[in-house]
């Protein structure tokens, strides 16, 4: 689903872990109850990644390669080409649901094209990276989705007036243990700095400047990252390799305007927004 002629036909697909997880418990599901492991694996799990698919053709691409994939790892035999019909009649046939409700793979279009050029240098550089342009524009989107062709972790913060400096470094809390000893739980960017993976901070330009400054350290070149809060005298080992920070900032929206001090801190890349035309049918 993740290859260059499927994306170029029909955007890229949105996959998660959530969807691998429910194919697993249904196939052991299967299994338990007969019957043929892998030919139970095709037909349980094409409706999973075929559903948010609008175009028929994509669906058959996609069984199509799940097949193929079960047959080289089991054999031909284990998928019998009545599995195969099977499974492309189910995925190509529509659901109870409407289509309006379906969650439409991104397309790969020249705009979205140019911006990955330019974060993607800065990612390989490690330089944190703000997208800035109009609300609405898909920055975030665009973002996420290049965290998953590059296959890299990915923890998103909607930054909010309301959003604590606690959520991003971490807070002393209620363990589960016995006796609920107060344990020490990282925030997101603790756990991306120690772990490895991109912190994608979502409309900075909303965040108190308290959240911000918080950050300053994080942003320098080498970061350093204290946990004072936890009542450390020293920085935290690291960063791990794979870790990132890239930030949207969302321009006409009325929220607070991000220092200079800060903005010198990132690589700017600007989003340009969608052109009248575009708007238009995506209104549709």
């Amino acid at each position: 689903m993740y290859s260059q002629p499927f994306m170029l036909a029909h955007g890229v697909p949105d996959v998660t872990d959530a969807q691998l997880a429910a194919w697993v418990r249904a196939v052991l599901s299967a299994r338990v109850q007969g019957g043929g492991v892998v030919a139970h694996a095709v037909t349980l799990g094409a409706p999973l990644y075929c559903d948010q698919q609008r175009h028929a053709s994509a669906a058959t691409a996609i069984v199509g390669r799940l097949v193929a994939a079960l047959r080289e790892a089991c054999g031909a035999a284990a998928v019998p080409d009545a599995t195969l019909a099977a499974a492309t009649h189910a995925a190509t046939t529509p659901s109870g649901s409407a289509s309006s409700n379906k969650r439409a793979a991104m397309a790969i279009t020249p705009r979205l094209l140019g911006l990955w050029t330019d974060v993607t240098g800065s990612i390989e550089t490690a330089q944190p990276v703000m997208v800035v342009g109009p609300v609405g524009g898909g920055k975030s989107e665009a973002l996420t989705a290049l965290a998953r062709l590059t296959w890299r972790t990915l923890a998103a913060v909607c930054l909010t007036p309301e959003t604590e400096p606690a959520e991003l470094v971490g807070m002393f809390a209620p363990g589960g243990g016995r006796g609920h000893n107060i344990e020490w739980a990282d925030g997101t960017v603790t756990s991306m700095y120690t772990h490895g993976g991109v912190v994608l901070l979502d409309n900075v330009q909303d965040a108190d400047a308290c959240v911000l400054e918080r950050l300053n350290s994080v942003l320098e070149s080498p970061p350093t990252w204290l946990l004072a809060e936890k009542g450390d005298v020293v920085p935290v080992s690291g960063p791990h390799p794979q870790f990132r920070i890239m930030a949207t900032l969302s321009t006409g929206t009325g929220g607070n305007d991000v220092s200079p001090a800060l903005a010198n801190r990132f690589a700017l890349v600007h989003m340009p927004d969608l052109p009248a035309a575009a708007a238009d049918v995506e209104a549709e």
